[in-house]
This record gives structure tokens, sequence and C-alpha cells, in this order.
């Protein structure tokens, strides 16, 4: 193989992201150079379906080769990018609530069914990782829940709705990031079990991934003492080989989160990086932002083939995976044609309601006060309550219940605190909601909700995120979680606040302390 043609083969090797969302020369230029394997789309290069679909066709056009990937992180919940039905769905964790294998399929069918639309052939998805660790919010909702077994068959059903939709799969985060504590897209998070409890517990949805047909595994930026405490998952061959290989028997593309996350930008770098991955056994490396550092990768990659520091055996290998893998894609399909009929996302949001302990109506003709815990956004600003699009307070003012809300920070300060006990004493004729958002990661929001239990302990309490939260509020009588919050879901919320709804969701996590295997 001479200079050009290792050149081209190690520029396949990459799925590269960029800011621009048209596809300038510039843009075509960078991508002629490279002669990436594919691209991936984010919600900065989305916009209609017809405009997204034209700038991918220029796109493959400066790509060689055949079926070139196009690929998008489209999990529902919130991370979902690109438009229709994933951008209202709610989370994994909302369909691990619902415990129904046949509607994840359906769901996932309808989300490959609108990729297809905009021209994508792969979906970076589903979500293997379990929720086991409360502290953990870079997964979170994200997972379906934190049974081993019933995670492996969401994880399997979501597969097989994709295939049935036009989409492979490309399943992640091997060996599993829910039981971490730290976010790889800022630090170097690491997992520590023993190898039993990882065989036992994060490896199962992965093994029913590969059961299923996955066609792509995705490596966490992650440490895992038990595999090797010398690197993260994706840079480690114990977890690339011995583990992906040989353990779980997988033969299909092993795909490396970005490479320019905190975790692997921050430690050895993106181009080190780039060629630890494929010396460990990774095939297809991704860099979701910038072309030119998957350009300045494959440069240090041929240098380091050309000065013997990696076989060029092992980038054939890789090449021959990913081309593999790009002849199993799907070709350009025609665009969905939308459908009457139900509304999935809809029958997710109302199904996916929960109430592990007494039901949460409103007392009739009581007026209502809402504190909800959240980050500052621009609603916020004073004068500009108008562009709020919508929220609880507004779908229960639609249902004719006098509502008012009270933003507080997540992090309230001791000032705020005292604040909020003089307001609900002065409110003793309402009835109180508190919407809290990961109290168990926010100490001040543990501490204010405790307070505002103490002194009303008939208030409503609503987990909008992981249901975590509830461990620390045994105390409190009227509970409901939604597992992630989107217009649907509020509506729905308030239609069961209003006894129009009757939650029938379970719990889909353990509240045991983290580290017990389910």
């Amino acid at each position: 193989m001479n200079h050009s043609e290792l050149r081209r083969s190690v520029g396949g090797l990459f799925c590269v992201g960029f800011p621009d969302a048209d596809a300038n020369q510039a843009l075509l230029d960078e991508l002629v150079d490279l002669t990436p394997g594919g691209v991936i789309l984010f919600d900065r290069n989305i916009s209609d379906v017809e405009r997204t679909r034209a700038f991918v066709e220029s796109l493959l056009r400066a790509i060689p080769g055949n079926s070139p990937i196009v690929a998008v992180d489209q999990e529902g919940g919130r991370v979902a990018h690109a438009p229709g039905l994933a951008k209202r769905i709610p989370s994994a964790m909302a369909l691990g609530a619902i415990d129904d294998v046949a509607l994840v399929e359906r769901v996932a069918d309808r989300i490959g069914r609108e990729l297809c639309a905009i021209g994508a052939n792969v979906d970076f998805a589903p979500v293997a990782d379990l929720a086991v660790e409360p502290r953990n919010t870079v997964i979170g909702t994200r997972a379906f829940g934190g049974d081993p077994d019933r995670v492996g068959c969401f994880t399997a059903s979501f597969i097989a709705g994709l295939r049935s939709g036009g989409i492979a799969a490309v399943t992640k985060h091997l060996p599993g990031h829910g039981g971490t504590v730290g976010d790889s897209h800022r630090e170097l998070p690491c997992l520590e079990v023993d190898w039993e409890t990882l065989e036992a517990r994060e490896l199962l949805p992965f093994r029913a991934a590969i059961s299923a047909g996955s066609q792509g595994i995705m490596t966490a930026h992650i440490v895992v003492p038990a595999l090797d405490a010398s690197a993260p998952a994706t840079l480690s061959s114990t977890t690339s080989r011995t583990l992906l290989r040989e353990n779980l028997g997988f033969s299909g593309v092993c795909v490396t989160d970005c490479l320019e996350m905190a975790a692997i930008a921050e430690t050895v770098g993106v181009t080190r990086g780039a060629i630890l991955a494929l010396v460990a056994g990774a095939d297809l490396l991704l860099v979701s932002r910038h072309i030119h550092r998957a350009r300045e990768a494959r440069d240090a990659i041929v240098k380091a083939v050309e000065i013997g520091e990696l076989p060029i055996e092992r980038v054939i290998e890789a090449s021959a995976r990913v081309q593999r893998f790009r002849n199993g894609l799907p070709g350009l399909r025609q665009p969905l044609v939308e459908e009457e009929g139900e509304d999935l996302a809809a029958v997710v949001t109302r199904r996916s309601l929960t109430a592990p302990r007494d039901m949460a109506v409103l007392r009739a003709e009581m007026p209502v006060t809402i504190l909800s815990f959240e980050k500052k956004t621009d609603r916020e600003t004073p004068g500009q309550e108008g562009i709020e699009r919508f929220s609880l307070n507004l779908a229960l003012r639609r249902r004719r219940v006098r509502s008012e809300v009270m933003r507080v920070p997540l992090d309230p300060s001791d000032a705020m605190i005292a604040h909020l006990q003089e307001l609900i004493t002065l409110q003793s004729d309402r009835e109180l909601i508190l919407l809290i958002r990961r109290a168990h990661v926010y100490e001040a929001q543990r501490r204010a909700i405790e307070m505002l239990l103490a002194h009303r302990p008939s208030a409503l309490v609503i987990s909008l995120a992981e249901p975590f939260d509830l461990a620390l509020v045994p105390q409190a009588r009227r509970v409901l979680c939604t597992f992630g919050e989107c217009e649907a879901t509020v509506e729905a919320l308030a239609d069961a606040l209003v006894g129009k709804l009757i939650p029938t969701g379970r719990l889909p996590v353990s509240l045991a302390p983290p580290g017990r295997i389910l």
C-alpha cells in the first residue's frame, strides 16, 4: 500500500461532524481531502427534512465509495438531534417505565423511518447503559432502567425497530457508563466494580444487543480497573479485543465515542487518542465537531504506520470492518410520508407516568402554587414570562386550575430557602406542588425539599428526571415521576393532576444503595 492509498484508507476510518449547516465549498474540500467513512449530523446541521436531505446528498457526493455512513445521535428524550417524533418522544427511561417491548420497537421503527427521511442510515443508539448510580447525570434518563435483564430486552427491541425502519444500530457505551459518577464529556470517569459485578450487571444488555444483531458497538471513555486500570475503555485492547471480540463474540464495527470529549482530548489528546484507539482495536473513529482535527489525526496515523508504531495489518483489519458495515447500510430512501393515526409521543408520555405512592390528584377548587427547581433560562428574565411555550403552570391554567409558579435555582441559597419557608407559611390555603430535578445531585435542593415537606407533608412532589430523588424524601406522601419533560409529558402530567389520567407506569430503577447488583 503506497502513501496515498494508506492516507485514503486511514481517512475512511473516521466519522466526522462539523459546525456548518450548508455544503459550502470549504466543507466539501475538507471532505474530499479527508475521504472519511461517513459523517455525523447534529441539531446545528439539521433543519427541515427537504433542506437536510439536500445537504446530505451534497455531502455524499464528496465522499468516495458506496454507502457512506450518515449517522445521528437519535435516542429520544434529551438526546435527539433530528426533527420529528424523537424530538418529542420521552426518554428511554420513560419507555422502561411502561415495560412494553413491543412499544419500544414501534418507537424505534418510527425513529428509523424519520432518520431515513433526512438521508441518514445509522443511529448511534440504543443506550445499553444501566441507571444504577444516582449521581450519574451523563446517562440518567437515557437508560431504559436499572435492571440488566429488562434493559437487555428493551435494547434488543430498539435495535429490531431501527432495523425495520431502515437504520443500522450502534449500541453504546461499552462496557457501561451508567455506574460512574463523572461525565466523560468533562472528565475521565472511573467505574469501580469487580469483574463479577460487571459481568452480571453492565455486560448483560450488550450481550442482548449483539444477539439482536447490533451492527456496531460504541466504547465509553471510562476507566474500568476490573478490565484495564491503565487506560480508558476506548484506548484499551482489553476492552476492544479481549472483552468485545473474544468474550462477547462481536464481529461488527467497534466505534469510539467522540474523541473530542474531555476524557480523551484533555488527557492524551485527540490525535494521540485516535492512534491509541486504533492500536487497541477500534475500527471507526468519531470526531464530532472539527474536521481539521480528524485530518491531523489521519496524518498522524499514517506516520505511525510508516515508522512502524502501528502495524499496517491493523489499518487493513479496521478498514475491512468499516467497509463491511458500510456495505450493509441501506441506500438513500424516499422521504417519509406522514402517517395519520395515534400520536406515539402522546401514547408514551401518558403510559409512562408513575405514581409510586398515593395518587397525586389535586384537591378540588384549591388554588395551586408550583415551586419549580430549575436552571435559569431566558424565559426567567424579568418581563419575559410571555415567551414561555409550555409549562405545567400553563397546562393547569388551561384546565381551569388557579395556578401560579415560582422558579427556584437547582441549588438554592440559604436566603432563598428561608424565603420559601415564609412563602408556604403564608399560603397554607393553597395546594403546593414541588417540581424537583436531581435533588440527589444538589444538596441545597434536597434541604429545601425536606424543609418544605416538614411544613407541608401533603405537598405533591413531582420528579422530572431520574426518580432517585424518591429515596431522599420518604416522607413525601404524594409523588409522581415523569423521567424527563417535554410538551407531551407536561400535558399528560396536567391531566393526571386533575383526575383525567390514571398513572400506570412502574419504577424502572432500584432505589437501593449504589453498587448493589439488581
